[in-house]
């Protein structure tokens, strides 16, 4: 697998029993919705974790990352993860699919994206010497991240909407490469 090339060791279930699944995006002008069905996701069990190479990625893993489709599916594994990185003082990262100003309002913190994204990062976190870092995008609007307390805002390069292909499927990972990769270099290079 390419990503190996630069440390990142994946552990993907595989089962002949169920497909991966399969998602539909519905597209209205410039309005967009996915809708999907993830068997393979949803078939996800903790035993995975003790198969063939996944305790030696949870003993000498720098970084957990976890898309938040296990936090419904496994819960159990998700907090193995967690606990493991607490213990370790390593870094546990998370994606949540969640529209930043509708978590403002859930939380009754507020609708303004500096400080939704401020609080977020706010939240008590269990241990470690790592601060809370977290960061929304706003579609076109200015992205906002907060690392270390500090509001970093980067506008969104405007671009004419009939070249852009949507690559929703994969939305919540790619979106998460660059902070990640960041984040390993700039921020936790003795992690």
């Amino acid at each position: 697998m390419c990503v190996q090339v630069d440390g990142v060791n994946v552990s993907y279930l595989e089962n002949d029993d169920f497909k991966t699944g399969m998602s539909a995006v519905c597209v209205h002008k410039l309005k967009l919705s996915q809708a999907a069905e993830l068997s393979g996701v949803n078939n996800f069990h903790h035993d995975q974790l003790a198969k063939t190479g996944g305790q030696e990625i949870i003993n000498t893993g720098l970084f957990f990352y976890s898309t938040g489709f296990h936090f419904t599916v496994s819960p159990t594994t998700v907090m193995t993860l967690v606990n493991r990185a607490k213990k370790n003082n390593k870094v546990f990262l998370i994606n949540l699919s969640s529209v930043a100003k509708t978590l403002g309002k859930v939380l009754d913190w507020s609708e303004d994206s500096q400080e939704i994204t401020l609080k977020t990062a706010q939240l008590e976190k269990a241990s470690g010497s790592h601060c809370n870092s977290a960061g929304f995008p706003y579609g076109a609007d200015t992205a906002v991240a907060v690392h270390q307390g500090k509001v970093n805002t980067f506008d969104v390069l405007k671009r004419a909407a009939s070249p852009i292909v949507d690559m929703s499927g994969a939305g919540g990972a790619s979106l998460m490469a660059s902070p990640l990769a960041y984040l390993r270099i700039c921020c936790f290079s003795s992690a």
